[in-house]
């Protein structure tokens, strides 16, 4: 026969998300970082005063950084350990700081420059749908958002990216003001 439930297991199973978050620290990031857009000023934080000339400088200047390289150039992040968000200063232009948040901690991630930049500015020829849905939709505020990477792309689906392992999922593009 089968042995009897032990009756404490539903109050442990209520009690898990509880317990869960007391053992990881305050900025345990796995998985905390919406990937849609979000623009900084009340309620997330001050806005960061940015020249919105500055912040489409920078994407161009990702976008023709990526371009330059052969093969195809790509931001790659490693698996750095449970709760270590790892950030990265990927450029600076005038007001604009550009950051990646590494959010996947338990795989390398890695995507192309090109799709870092439209989600910056929404595509070299963004509509307003795309624009609005990039950080620079936020304009001078700044703002992040996830980097979605374009799977049609041909380079996701060659031998030597594949041969990484990395993952396309796990990084938040952020524009914050370069004085700070």
């Amino acid at each position: 026969m089968f042995p009897a439930p032990n009756p404490f297991f539903p109050f442990l199973l209520l009690l898990l998300p509880t317990i869960h978050a007391a053992l990881l620290p305050r900025d345990y990031c796995f998985g905390g970082d919406p990937i849609s857009r979000i623009c900084y000023g009340s309620p997330n934080g001050g806005p960061q005063n940015l020249n919105v000339s500055d912040i489409t400088s920078a994407s161009s200047f990702l976008r023709a950084h990526g371009r330059g390289t052969t093969p195809a150039g790509f931001l790659s992040m490693a698996a750095t350990g449970p709760n270590d968000c790892t950030r990265a200063t990927l450029y600076t232009q005038g007001t604009v700081r550009v950051v990646a948040k590494h959010f996947n901690f338990t795989h390398a991630t890695a995507v192309l420059w090109e799709d870092v930049a439209d989600a910056i500015d929404g595509g070299e020829e963004p509509s307003a749908a795309q624009r609005e849905h990039a950080v620079l939709g936020c304009g001078w505020k700044g703002g992040q958002v996830g980097v979605n990477a374009s799977q049609a792309r041909m380079e996701y689906h060659t031998q030597e990216f594949l041969a990484r392992g990395a993952s396309t999922h796990g990084i938040v593009v952020m524009l914050v003001s370069s004085a700070s």
